[in-house]
């Protein structure tokens, strides 16, 4: 009996010092093309400290940056199965879950980061209910800056540039369709093998944000860099929907808050960081052609001519109709 009064009492004075059971850490594994070391990567680090300290340890962001997880539409892929479950991903990303979001890429159509800010501030809930749907949650958008031509020679001209080989994303077939179509010379290559392919001279031109163009080295490769933009190339930070869910819903609005504060942030490094790098890359040899006006006008010509391809191929009719709207209400507003 004295034997089993102690065992008795040992076990509740186990039990009073157990306290609560341990709440279970949640690890989201999070995918990004961003350079390994780069600006963007330290940002994502900085959140991801931001992410441990709200959830008091109990929401693990693990980054896996430089393409080490693949392309973008390999990662959105290895999303669907759960072997990653977050990505800072452009819109070349997105758009394998819905084509609504390319409207912001369509070239020539936004001309400066006002417009930019505005039609996204406008399109995005309407975006984020579509991606709720097929089941991601928009943590929050960026962008990732302006798209430019860099190429092999100093005339930036449509005419020249149709003579390259050009670097076109690989697995947008419809952007492929659309290049070949307006008489462009096109090879297409996953971003994570852009420089792979300049190295080979498979491609001897393409088109991407300075910045990239600077960390990844690829101007090494391209002597020139047409100051023009083409495009903006804006994203989002996605997180799956079942995912996000194994969050604690008292934590959720925090995290997002300051994931949001985080992209306020991104938005202005890659704004900063393009203007820096074109400085570095000029003082590394690059030089930066100016089109003259009528030179400008060309290629404006010739993308509106693509324009009635784009609505219904790369874009459905509905959105395309929709961003036109949206942009001519943009420039109403603007003083």
């Amino acid at each position: 009996m004295k034997v089993l009064r102690y065992l008795f009492s040992l076990i509740f004075v186990l039990a009073l010092g157990a306290g609560p059971a341990e709440a279970k850490t949640i690890k989201v594994k999070l995918a990004t093309l961003a350079p390994d070391g780069s600006p963007l990567h330290e940002l994502l680090k900085d959140l991801k400290v931001e992410w441990d300290r709200i959830s008091d340890g109990q929401v693990k962001l693990r980054i896996y940056a430089g393409g080490i997880a693949g392309d973008e539409p390999v990662v959105m892929r290895k999303m669907g199965i759960n072997n990653y479950h977050a990505a800072l991903m452009s819109s070349q990303g997105l758009s394998s879950i819905t084509t609504s979001v390319r409207v912001f890429t369509i070239p020539r159509m936004l001309r400066t980061n006002e417009e930019l800010d505005r039609a996204m501030e406008i399109l995005a809930p309407e975006i984020e209910e579509t991606l709720a749907k097929k089941g991601y949650i928009v943590l929050a958008w960026a962008d990732a800056g302006w798209i430019r031509f860099f190429v092999p020679s100093p005339d930036a001209s449509v005419a020249a540039v149709q003579k390259h080989r050009l670097m076109s994303w690989a697995g947008d077939s419809e952007g492929l369709k659309m290049w070949k179509d307006a008489g462009f010379h096109v090879v297409p290559l996953p971003a994570t093998e852009m420089v792979t392919g300049l190295k080979t001279n498979l491609i001897n031109a393409f088109d991407t944000m300075p910045w990239y163009a600077l960390l990844s080295q690829a101007y090494r490769h391209a002597d020139f860099m047409i100051d023009m933009k083409w495009a903006p190339l804006p994203g989002a930070l996605v997180i799956t929907k079942k995912t996000w869910e194994t969050i604690p819903e008292e934590i959720r609005p925090e995290l997002l808050k300051a994931t949001r504060k985080f992209t306020a942030r991104f938005r202005e490094e890659t704004r900063r960081m393009d203007v820096d790098a074109i400085e570095a890359m000029k003082e590394r040899g690059l030089q930066v052609i100016t089109p003259t006006p009528d030179q400008i006008k060309a290629w404006d010509d010739a993308v509106k001519a693509a324009y009635p391809e784009m609505r219904g191929l790369y874009v459905s009719e509905k959105d395309f109709d929709r961003f036109v709207s949206v942009v001519e209400q943009v420039r109403k507003e603007s003083p």
